[in-house]
């Protein structure tokens, strides 16, 4: 059975450094995996300005209609989530960030539980980690397995401390196959919950199960109490049980 993978590229410079380096590292996994796969761009989608009320909380979701609900789909029913931003000023596109705000409910709800997740960026000569250190924290707050980060520059200074994969865009395809193939296997392997996800977890479990007895049901308690994260014990236990009910739905 083919995997779905959905790359999402949060950048307007059509087919670009970015889209080209997502493009590579798309073609190495599908030599490895049966694959389907779909690229979307900020220029595929009609994103309204986070308005700061607060109702992604109360409510459970965003309250504005527009492309986000799509986005949110997508990422959902993909297998793999590839998400890719180019560096900006030492930062992510301020578009790229109006997203990540107006998702700030799936920091409290774990919308990304046992979701495999890679993250990639591309600049000239400075800001190569500033990107993917950021999605890395916002989307571990979100539940995903980060299983690995990819940047891809013009130039690489010496001494750059980093677990990110930084390659030279004009040695990609040299580079590439072996680091894909690493990515592919920790994609495959069994997926375990962390401390940083157990800590997260219980915190909220607490604070969840607290509004309940209260019966102060507010839009995140009612997805704890709908998704089954009241019922389990541990982050884990989660993990296993959204996986579960994928494959019972993938037949």
């Amino acid at each position: 059975m083919e995997k779905k993978i959905f790359a999402f590229i949060g950048s307007r410079a059509a087919k670009k450094k970015t889209y080209s380096f997502v493009k590579e590292i798309i073609t190495e996994i599908s030599h490895q995996e049966q694959i389907q796969y779909e690229i979307v761009t900020l220029n595929d989608l009609h994103m309204k300005p986070c308005m700061g009320c607060e109702s992604c909380f109360t409510q459970g979701a965003c309250i504005q209609r527009d492309d986000l609900c799509l986005l949110e789909e997508k990422i959902l029913e993909s297998d793999l989530f590839i998400f890719a931003a180019p560096v900006y000023m030492h930062g992510m596109p301020g578009e790229v960030k109006n997203i990540i705000d107006r998702l700030a409910t799936w920091a409290h709800t774990f919308r990304l539980a046992g979701k495999n997740v890679i993250l990639v960026s591309t600049c000239d000569t400075n800001g190569h980690t500033s990107v993917v250190d950021d999605l890395h924290l916002k989307l571990l707050y979100m539940g995903a397995r980060i299983i690995d980060k990819y940047v891809g520059a013009n130039f690489i200074p010496e001494g750059l401390n980093t677990d990110t994969n930084l390659i030279l865009l004009e040695e990609a395809d040299k580079e590439l196959p072996k680091l894909v193939k690493r990515s592919v296997e920790r994609w495959n392997s069994k997926m375990q919950s962390n401390r940083f996800h157990e800590s997260l977890f219980q915190k909220y479990h607490e604070l969840h199960s607290y509004l309940c007895s209260e019966g102060k049901i507010n839009g995140e308690t009612r997805y704890w109490k709908e998704s089954g994260l009241l019922d389990c014990k541990n982050y884990q236990e989660y993990i296993n049980l959204v996986l579960a009910k994928g494959k019972s739905c993938n037949g």
